[in-house]
């Protein structure tokens, strides 16, 4: 969990500057408004990797726990969210392991995940006229598809679609090249687009 010296090329907002800073004082009322800040979005990625509610809401407060116990190694090289979410996934998959299951072993229904962004990573989007049964077609069909990835090219989509981290962010959290990154990127997009051509517009 250790960070080396700020990356100037990643600032951090101004008010989430403060608050970390804060944080790294101690200050616990400031860590806590970064936990509302992120809560849900770090919910989301455990509640997708274990499919399980109950769970994911345990994971959610340890991984907080731990961040807080470790907020002084923090020093900004990376997002603060970025930093958040790797202890987050590495918290999930140690648990999945210790119970013997698969990480990503079922896909949750798009409708029920924060921050949703299927159809935009395809490169395109459905028609403004089509009905909301042909979009739960489409999350259906997406869920299936985003299964018969392999996990590394399914993190990569969740992080870079689902969780809006950029490719130098994801290299960071994942500990490989920006060109792997975008490779992996470039093969789950031929994938998904192949698996899901039939359900969106042509062009």
């Amino acid at each position: 969990m250790n960070e080396t010296p700020a990356d100037r090329s990643n600032p951090i907002e101004d008010s989430e500057r403060e608050l970390v800073r804060a944080a790294r004082n101690g200050d616990a009322d400031a860590f806590g408004k970064l936990v509302v800040k992120y809560q849900r979005r770090i919910y989301g990625l455990v509640r997708r990797m274990t499919g399980d509610h109950g769970l994911a809401d345990d994971l959610a407060q340890e991984a907080f726990i731990k961040a807080w116990r470790n907020i002084r190694k923090y020093r900004g090289r990376s997002a603060f969210y970025t930093w958040l979410y790797r202890i987050a996934m590495n918290t999930a998959l140690t648990r999945l392991k210790q119970q013997k299951r698969l990480p990503y072993s079922g896909v949750e229904s798009l409708e029920n995940i924060p921050h949703p962004r299927p159809v935009p990573f395809l490169g395109r989007t459905p028609e403004g006229g089509a009905d909301r049964l042909r979009r739960k077609e489409l999350d259906r069909a997406l869920e299936k598809a985003l299964q018969g990835l392999s996990s590394r090219h399914r993190a990569v989509v969740e992080m870079h679609v689902i969780d809006e981290i950029s490719h130098r962010e994801i290299a960071r959290a994942l500990k490989v090249s920006e060109g792997t990154v975008r490779s992996r990127l470039h093969y789950a997009r031929k994938q998904l687009k192949k698996r899901l051509n039939r359900y969106l517009p042509e062009g």
